[in-house]
């Protein structure tokens, strides 16, 4: 996982140090975040549900440009969410028409 972003690193309660993409820390708990590069895949999932569960967060993602489906299947049995890293192409603009007509 990763994909160039800045990292951030939590100690769990088993005193391994978790890198993350993203962490948030608020009064509801501290959210974490991994991201791909590639496409996840169910490995990915369960990295970042054994990471998320050491360091006690209390929500996690995952933003990839695809998944698996597997890796589909266990993020919404581990309450992962999941989201999209594509970026959508911009639809191109009709050619301007000059107004004059003949």
């Amino acid at each position: 996982m990763g994909s160039g972003l800045l990292m951030e690193t939590l100690q769990g309660d088993s005193g391994v140090l978790h890198t993350f993409a993203r962490v948030s820390r608020g009064p509801g708990g501290t959210r974490v975040v991994d991201s791909c590069g590639a496409g996840a895949c169910d490995v990915d999932v369960i990295k970042l549900r054994t990471k998320a569960l050491d360091v006690g967060a209390v929500s996690a993602e995952i933003i990839a440009p695809s998944y698996t489906p597997t890796a589909l299947e266990l993020a919404k049995e581990y309450g992962i969410r999941l989201k999209s890293s594509t970026t959508r192409p911009r639809r191109k603009s009709p050619p301007r028409r000059s107004g004059r007509t003949g």
